[in-house]
């Protein structure tokens, strides 16, 4: 590259963090490209949240950014929609907050198992709830939107997901199996 062809070295970056964040507990920053800049700048690299080196490619800093982002996303168009149905129903968002607080920390006990799922290539170890099971009860989540006057549109996509997964001979696997009906689409 141009830096590096320079006798340079070059070292990207993604912080994990909102302003208030930064340098703080919690703020965390991913680096990737040279290991020897990493490495140098390290101590002042922390300074602003606990540094994390991901590799070679300068592009996998901004990767797990994108990808930790898009998680923070799903989960932010969930709860909207959760309060939604809530708000609809003329009930406490700030009472319902707990419940769904609590709910959706016990869910992120998914995410380790999922990963490994995800790397062994296999969803069908330890399934509780079948993607077959959740695929036809979810039809439930829609009409109830629509029921409660809330639009659909952050939950719909994943009844096509679930359903072709479902197609494509996999219902007895566990959720995370939609991750290989996203990924199709790159390979």
């Amino acid at each position: 590259g141009l830096v590096t062809g320079r006798v340079a070295d070059f070292l990207d970056g993604g912080i994990m963090a909102i302003p208030p964040m930064i340098g703080r507990p919690g703020a965390f920053l991913f680096h990737s490209g040279s290991r020897a800049a990493f490495d140098t700048y390290r101590e002042v690299l922390d300074v602003f949240g606990e540094s994390h080196y991901v590799g070679t490619d300068p592009g996998l800093a901004a990767l797990y950014d994108i990808a930790l982002l898009s998680g923070m996303y799903g989960m932010f168009m969930g709860v909207a929609h959760a309060y939604a149905l809530i708000a609809n129903a003329g009930l406490s968002a700030r009472e319902f907050a707990p419940l769904l607080t609590r709910w959706v920390n016990a869910m992120t006990g998914m995410i380790a198992p999922t990963g490994e799922a995800v790397d062994r290539g296999d969803h069908s170890v330890g399934v509780t709830s079948s993607i077959g099971m959740q695929a036809a009860a979810y039809v439930n989540l829609v009409d109830t939107a629509r029921d409660q006057g809330v639009s659909p549109e952050l939950l719909a996509p994943l009844q096509k997901v679930m359903d072709e997964r479902v197609a494509d001979g996999h219902g007895d696997d566990a959720i995370g199996g939609i991750i290989e009906v996203l990924r199709k689409a790159g390979r």
